[in-house]
């Protein structure tokens, strides 16, 4: 899962009701949370879990993870 371009304000809710746990990515040149520009892989999103990524600028997210 890819999130979109980062916007101030932007919320973007994710859900995962695959089998498996899936990985969420930036955009080319944007971060989640504390992970440096461009890393890939740091978030992952377990089986019939979700997370909500709220964008604090136009380049980082930062994650308010579900249970």
């Amino acid at each position: 899962m890819k999130l979109p371009t980062a916007a101030t304000g932007k919320v973007v809710s994710i859900h995962n009701d695959a089998a498996t746990a899936v990985k969420v990515y930036p955009q080319t040149g944007g971060r989640i949370n504390a992970a440096s520009t461009n890393a890939v892989g740091t978030q992952t999103i377990a089986q019939n879990k979700g997370n909500i990524y709220i964008a604090q600028d136009a380049t980082r997210w930062r994650v308010v993870a579900g249970a």
